[in-house]
């Protein structure tokens, strides 16, 4: 899961790898940059996740809205 987060939103985007290592995405989601916007985010990725694939969450980090 990639985010680039902002002010007011954050974009989140599912990527997979394969045992051949062909990368693959999915479609960029747009949530609010607000608590209800991340327990959204948590209830959309449990429907994407890959059943026995870890999960790792990569954020991009400039400015200061990732804090």
């Amino acid at each position: 899961m990639g985010i680039d987060l902002a002010k007011d939103t954050f974009v989140a985007c599912f990527g997979h790898i394969d045992t051949s290592q062909h990368l693959s995405f999915g479609k960029e989601t747009t949530f609010a940059n607000t608590l209800t916007g991340f327990a959204t985010l948590l209830v959309w990725t449990a429907k994407q996740q890959v059943v026995g694939a870890p999960q790792w969450f990569v954020v991009e980090a400039t400015g200061v809205y990732y804090e």
